[in-house]
């Protein structure tokens, strides 16, 4: 371990903090943009966090159902939902639709399966 000064991209505010010898100057500087107090450090570490959450929970969501598509297609729009720069995805196929937005805590994600039934004579 080995102190080094790095610095918050957003507010420019240094910081030393104790860090792994193999840490370079950018692994340093993250790190301290990752515990900077600043407004713009915090929405981001909030966003993240969101990610993060985002994408176990669709893991789990997911798990076991046959709809691996609509998993992997949800994990690589998470991080846009999450920024609010895409407002939701909704996906439809074989009678099922998937949802995903943004709500003021997160994420949700919601799966309907429609079955269709039709009579002809």
């Amino acid at each position: 371990m080995k102190l080094a000064t790095g610095e918050c991209k957003y507010c420019q505010q240094m910081k030393t903090i104790e860090v792994p010898d193999s840490w370079n100057e950018d692994d340093v500087d993250a790190e301290v943009t990752r515990k900077c107090n600043c407004e713009e450090a915090l929405a981001a570490e909030e966003v993240q966090r969101i990610i993060t959450y985002a994408e176990a929970d669709i893991n789990r969501f997911f798990e076991n159902k046959g709809l691996d598509a609509f998993k992997e297609i949800l994990k690589a729009s998470v991080e846009q939902v999450a920024r609010k720069n895409v407002t939701k995805v909704s996906l439809t196929n074989d009678g099922y639709t998937v949802v995903m937005k943004r709500t003021k805590s997160g994420i949700s994600v919601s799966l309907k399966h429609t079955t269709e039934e039709k009579t002809e004579s």
